[in-house]
């Protein structure tokens, strides 16, 4: 079985990503890696929920004029990656398959047989794989201008383009580019809080640094 988990690096304090995720009423882990850096783990985004994942970073971004990379990795087949900066939404591209992809062919209809899904002509592939192609060079773009390297943007393009065995290894490449803090990769609300439970941790995290929000 693959990894489930989300967060969000943010350029900001984590003493102001805090204070704004307790005004929310929201249950999360924020851990400082910098004086303005610092990744934040809430409960309802590690449950892939998107929308959620969307508007926490839209109102958090605008409050705190700053900018903040939300990953979603769901099953380490996919790795979604959505950009926002002061309440606007830069962009996002999905490393590997989308979830649309993962599950074609999955639903069932009223007696439970699986439904066929209707083949794709060479056309919606082609216009599919371009949309895609357009999508990372966009990401690309945004990330190198975001994070204040734009040296940098054909590494993080290759980087997305990245084939893996694991979707996290595309996050391990970025974070080499970009700065991304090691405790970014492979952890979410979910498995920090089964390390607490089972008083272990990871070489990433340093328990003592962590913030706890809500309950």
């Amino acid at each position: 079985m693959g990894s489930f988990y989300v967060n969000a690096t943010v350029e900001s304090s984590a003493e102001q990503a805090g204070e704004f995720l307790k005004a929310k009423n929201l249950n999360a882990f924020v851990m400082p890696t910098a004086a303005k850096q610092c990744v934040i783990y809430e409960a309802i985004c590690d449950m892939q929920d998107i929308e959620h994942l969307h508007n926490l970073l839209v109102e958090l971004t605008a409050k705190l004029d700053c900018v903040a990379l939300g990953v979603l990795n769901h099953d380490s087949d996919m790795l979604l990656l959505t950009l926002f900066k002061s309440g606007e939404y830069l962009a996002d591209y999905t490393c590997g398959w989308g979830f649309d992809e993962m599950y074609e062919g999955c639903e069932v209809d009223e007696e439970g047989e699986l439904i066929e899904p209707e083949p794709k002509s060479a056309e919606e592939i082609a216009a599919k794989e371009q949309q895609k192609k357009q999508a990372a060079h966009t990401m690309s773009q945004m990330l190198a201008s975001a994070f204040n390297c734009p040296d940098k943007q054909e590494a993080i393009l290759a980087a997305l383009h990245k084939e893996f065995v694991f979707a996290s290894e595309v996050q391990e490449a970025l974070a080499d580019i970009i700065g991304l803090p090691d405790c970014s990769i492979g952890l979410g609300y979910n498995y920090i809080s089964e390390l607490m439970n089972d008083g272990h941790s990871e070489d990433e995290l340093d328990m003592s640094k962590l913030i706890k929000v809500g309950n």
